[in-house]
C-alpha cells in the first residue's frame, strides 16, 4: 500500500474577510482621530477597534486545511483545537467556486459532499490555486477509491429521493 502523501497544507486567506477588516482599519482609524480632536476617551474605541481586529486575524489563520492522498484534515480554533476528517474515498462531489473578489484575488473555494453522517459537507475557503487543489483532489478521490475497491451509487428515482428501506 502506498504511503500517504501530503497534495495540499494550508490556511484560508485574509481575503475572505476583507469587508471586516477594512471596517475594524476604518473604526480604528476613526476613533483615534475622534481621541485626538474630540475627547481622549475615543481611544478606548480604537483599542476596542484593534482587538477585534487581532480577533479577526486569529480566526482566519487558526483554520488550517491538509489535504492527502487518503483524507481531508480540517483542524479549527484558537485556544481549543478540532481536527475533522474526512475519508476521500467518501467523497461524492468537489465543486470549485471562485466569488468575484476571490478570483481578483487568485483564490477560491472547494465545496466537498461526502457520504458521511458526521461530515456531510464541507468548504475549504479561500485558498491559493484553488482549481489546481480542486483537480489534485479530484485524482486522489478516483486513486483512494480505485485502492479501496469502492464505488459510489446514485439513484435517479422519483424527485432524485432515494427509496425508504426498512
Amino acid at each position: 500500500m502506498p504511503q500517504e502523501q501530503t497534495i495540499f497544507k494550508g490556511s484560508r486567506s485574509l481575503v475572505t474577510q476583507i469587508g471586516t477588516i477594512t471596517l475594524l482599519v476604518f473604526l480604528d482609524i476613526a476613533a483615534c482621530v475622534a481621541g485626538i480632536m474630540l475627547n481622549p476617551l475615543y481611544f478606548i474605541g480604537s483599542a476596542i477597534a484593534s482587538l477585534l481586529f487581532v480577533g479577526v486575524l486569529l480566526s482566519v489563520k487558526s483554520t488550517q486545511y491538509e489535504l492527502t492522498t487518503e483524507r481531508l484534515r480540517i483542524t479549527t480554533g484558537i485556544l481549543t483545537k478540532r481536527t475533522e476528517e474526512m475519508e476521500l474515498y467518501r467523497v461524492r462531489d468537489a465543486t470549485l467556486v471562485q466569488p468575484f473578489l476571490l478570483r481578483l484575488f487568485g483564490k477560491g473555494n472547494i465545496e466537498i459532499i461526502a457520504v458521511d453522517a458526521s461530515t456531510s459537507a464541507v468548504c475549504i475557503e479561500g485558498i491559493s490555486q484553488a482549481a489546481a487543489v480542486r483537480e489534485s483532489l479530484r485524482h486522489a478521490i478516483e486513486e483512494c477509491r480505485t485502492r479501496k475497491g469502492v464505488r459510489i451509487a446514485e439513484y435517479d428515482g422519483p424527485g432524485g429521493i432515494p427509496p425508504r428501506i426498512d
